[in-house]
């Protein structure tokens, strides 16, 4: 009976493993890459690392630099603001 149970746990466990192989091939084929035409230049974008290769007809450029560029925009703006309030008062029967 133990060699049984034991023979069942490793069929099981051979089915995970082989069932998370063709996962993982699957996904590597069919969803890893994105592909974009921006200007006409069509770009392969790696879902994972983000990286970006050009497609020619040469094949596959990868080398590209990466962009590090940063832009810092500070913007300073003074506002004055015054205000002034006025009120009449009248006094009815004073002074007359």
């Amino acid at each position: 009976m133990l060699q049984f149970r034991w023979l069942h746990v490793a069929t099981w466990a051979l089915v995970a493993v082989l069932s998370g192989a063709i996962a993982a091939l699957t996904f590597q084929s069919f969803m890893r890459y994105r592909y974009e035409r921006i200007g006409g230049v069509l770009w392969r974008v790696d879902q994972i690392t983000d990286q970006r290769c050009r497609l020619a007809r040469s094949g596959v450029d990868c080398s590209l630099p990466k962009s590090d560029s940063t832009s810092t925009s500070v913007s300073l703006s003074v506002s004055t603001s015054t205000s002034t309030s006025a009120r009449r008062v009248v006094l009815h029967g004073v002074g007359r």
